[in-house]
């Protein structure tokens, strides 16, 4: 299996990175090597000044409480916190790659997939611009579609 935490740092050594099991547990044994993925958002300095620091997370921002009432899709990525390109021995049959977006707590809690030849650089580009979850994966999309980039 590899993983690739971004386009230029692929996790594919068999000695640590040989997992196996389901999709979840896969993530929960390369979360004990790599606990810091759960920690995208890292601590927020809420006024510019150290007095108030807040762990990141969409749960504790009023903006995406909101923006979540009656929205499933938004509810999702309220939870989400990060997300990781997968290749293990379906996505090199199906020839795809696979995106588990997980929580705070290292939970999938949704999936998609990509092409092989996806720019995987622009889907994290993407964030960088300030696009989110939603924008990243489409309105409509429903777990496991294909992420066109």
């Amino acid at each position: 299996m590899g993983c690739l935490t971004d386009p230029n740092n692929v996790l594919d050594n068999p000695a640590l990175y040989a997992f196996t099991g389901t999709d979840q547990e896969v993530l929960g044994q390369l979360l004990l090597r790599i606990p810091g993925l759960t920690d995208a958002k890292g601590i927020l300095d809420e006024y510019g000044d150290g007095s108030f620091l807040a762990y990141g997370s969409g749960k504790n921002d009023p903006d995406e409480i909101e923006r979540a009432v009656d929205d499933g899709l938004r509810t999702v990525a309220m939870e989400v916190q990060n997300f990781i390109y997968v290749v293990d021995q379906e996505a090199v049959e199906k020839d795809i790659i696979k995106v588990w977006w997980f929580d705070e707590s290292g939970k999938i809690v949704w999936d998609n997939t990509t092409t092989i030849d996806a720019d995987l650089s622009g889907i994290i580009g993407s964030f960088m611009d300030g696009q989110g979850f939603v924008d990243v994966v489409g309105e409509d999309s429903q777990r496991g579609d294909m992420i066109v980039r």
